[in-house]
């Protein structure tokens, strides 16, 4: 057979798969299911760990399913028979948020649908087309971005593990490097607004936008947290709630114990490279000062402290102590920051007082040392930044 001849059949065998894997990416799917389930809440445990998809009913969780086989491939519709249209419409933005919030590897899901079905029908078939950001319009362009998040998330993934073997530094090292790697794009979000949802800027809000890009906001951040945090083999789910404005942060589970984590907020002011700990495995009381969590969803009551950053670390003190604050900060002398956490915000003015306006914090360090400082009011912490 002549070479021209193996290259016909392999231009021909390679239009055939194109047709096929397109075919499977875009054509619609059908589900079937029967609408005469049971539409009880599930209860779980305040400290327990949960999927959000775990949370739903039975009813909810076969729409989430017949979503989550479409969504996954990329296709843009599912015809879902045999539904009660009610249920349906009451339940489907549930199911979209739970399928979002569980799945951070879907960055082409912009939690949203839209639906048809035959009018006055109480029963029947529903055609759903999940909403999509634009990294879908083309195969080849679905395929490579699908594979970079991966292989970018999985390098990190294996980046922390080469790092330590102990769980909290795995953690810090992937906190780290997301605040290190990625900045919170203001420009993108603002455009984003303004031009009434711009296109142009949707990768801001998903784990692709973090972690290949390097330009998210806090959607980003803890889609790709939670991802990588997957790939490490921990619990991790997404959270959503307000914290002045929409935000999203996470909460991670060490020892059976749940942590919330909130790495954009410890990405101080969103330009530099060097991480603050305010929001590194705190509790659910710490949260409150500043976060309020959405109650669509039951995220479990966070008590532990064992791996807070500044007590796993040895840097917090109930009680200010100038030579306590000064043992603390001179451990930290050869890192980029020093971070310390007191009891109380008396504790907290106090150092502020005698450190920074008395300046004793040139008694620790050189006098022609420059350093910047930054303090949390609401969590009684304080970072001296230095070369800043």
């Amino acid at each position: 057979m002549k070479a021209s001849t193996y290259v016909i059949i392999a231009l021909i065998s390679l239009a055939l798969a194109f047709a096929i894997s397109h075919a499977d990416l875009f054509s619609p799917a059908d589900y079937d299911f029967s609408s005469d389930l049971p539409t009880d809440n599930i209860e779980h445990e305040a400290t327990e760990y949960t999927t959000y998809y775990e949370q739903l009913t039975d009813f909810e969780k076969n729409l989430y399913d017949a979503l989550a086989k479409t969504v996954s491939r990329g296709r843009k519709s599912v015809s879902i028979d045999n539904v009660n249209v009610a249920d349906f419409k009451a339940s489907i933005l549930k199911v979209c948020e739970a399928l979002q919030y569980d799945h951070p590897e879907y960055f082409w899901f912009s939690v949203g649908c839209s639906y048809s079905y035959p009018k006055n029908d109480a029963v029947g078939e529903i055609t759903v087309e999940p909403k999509y950001y634009d990294y879908v319009s083309s195969l080849f362009e679905f395929q490579d971005k699908k594979r970079a998040l991966l292989n970018a998330a999985e390098q990190v993934a294996s980046l922390a593990k080469s790092h330590s073997a102990d769980d909290f530094e795995r953690i810090k090292f992937v906190h780290d490097y997301l605040v290190e790697n990625a900045v919170y794009d203001h420009k993108a979000l603002e455009e984003y607004e303004k031009a009434s949802k711009s296109p142009s800027c949707d990768y801001i809000f998903s784990a692709y936008g973090c972690l290949v890009n390097g330009k998210t906001v806090c959607a980003g951040y803890a889609k790709a947290f939670q991802l990588i945090m997957h790939q490490l083999g921990y619990d991790c789910t997404y959270v959503v709630g307000d914290a002045g404005e929409a935000h999203a942060w996470n909460c991670v589970y060490l020892d059976g114990d749940g942590y919330f984590i909130d790495v954009t907020w410890d990405d101080h002011d969103y330009e530099n490279e060097i991480p603050v700990y305010n929001y590194f495995l705190i509790t659910g009381n710490d949260l409150s000062k500043t976060h309020t969590i959405d109650d669509t969803f039951q995220v479990p009551v966070c008590t532990a402290s064992e791996y807070n950053y500044f007590i796993k670390k040895g840097f917090y003190l109930e009680k200010y102590s100038y030579d306590a604050v000064k043992d603390i900060l001179l451990e930290q002398k050869d890192n980029d920051g020093a971070h310390i956490k007191f009891g109380s915000r008396l504790a907290l003015e106090t150092a502020k007082n005698e450190l920074i306006k008395k300046r004793k914090i040139n008694q620790i360090f050189s006098k022609n040392e420059k350093f910047y400082y930054t303090y949390n009011e609401k969590h009684y912490t304080l970072t001296i930044l230095l070369d800043y």
